[in-house]
């Protein structure tokens, strides 16, 4: 079996994720990289990520992702998206609408794009002692429908497992994961992203 052709897309996180992974080998010990591991084979691994991307952004047929999925026909894609599509008033109204968009974009890349394999990550929760929404609503609100959003994205790539995953993260809301802007990771936060393990259920 030949390794795969991994897409890696999303908003500013993974710019930040992609400058961890280049300046040096990813360490072998990482659950990412035995991700893209098949039988001893690295996976060919493409990164790209938009600052301030929002799903709907990701969905239009002419948008980044699309647009590299038709261009690299990618096996496996891993999205990292839907942090900006609540930074609103009042995200709670949001929830589920951001949780149907997010299904529908996995659908249509396996049913209509041929991926197969999509995997949702885990929305990160903020900081609410240093992150400051650029809507006027508070940080507790933000977080309380991202694990609204994050429980619905793990019920429902766990339902559809036969083409969906989950990027659980572990320890990446403790301050030192994170930057001043309580948001984004430093770099001991990206190396906790790595080690985070992949879920194909």
């Amino acid at each position: 079996m030949m390794a795969p052709t991994v897409l890696l897309f999303g908003h500013s996180f993974v710019q930040r994720f992609r400058k961890y992974l280049s300046p040096q080998p990813l360490p072998t010990n990482t659950n990412f990289a035995s991700f893209l591991q098949v039988n001893n084979t690295v996976s060919t691994l493409l990164v790209k990520g938009v600052s301030g991307l929002k799903v709907t952004d990701a969905a239009t047929p002419n948008g980044p992702l699309l647009s590299l999925v038709v261009e690299h026909a990618p096996d496996i894609v891993i999205l990292d998206i839907g942090t900006n599509d609540l930074d609103v008033d009042e995200p709670q109204h949001y929830t589920h609408l951001l949780v149907t968009y997010l299904q529908n974009l996995g659908d249509a890349l396996v049913n209509l794009y041929g991926v197969r394999r999509v995997v949702f990550c885990q929305i990160l929760t903020r900081d609410p002692d240093s992150n400051k929404p650029r809507a006027d609503t508070s940080v507790h609100l933000i977080n309380l429908s991202i694990f609204a959003v994050n429980l619905a994205m793990k019920l429902f790539a766990n339902d559809q497992s036969s083409h969906f995953g989950y990027w659980v993260m572990k320890g990446l809301n403790h301050q030192a994961a994170l930057a001043p802007d309580g948001l984004r990771l430093r770099l001991w936060g990206n190396h906790n992203k790595a080690s985070s393990k992949l879920t194909m259920y």
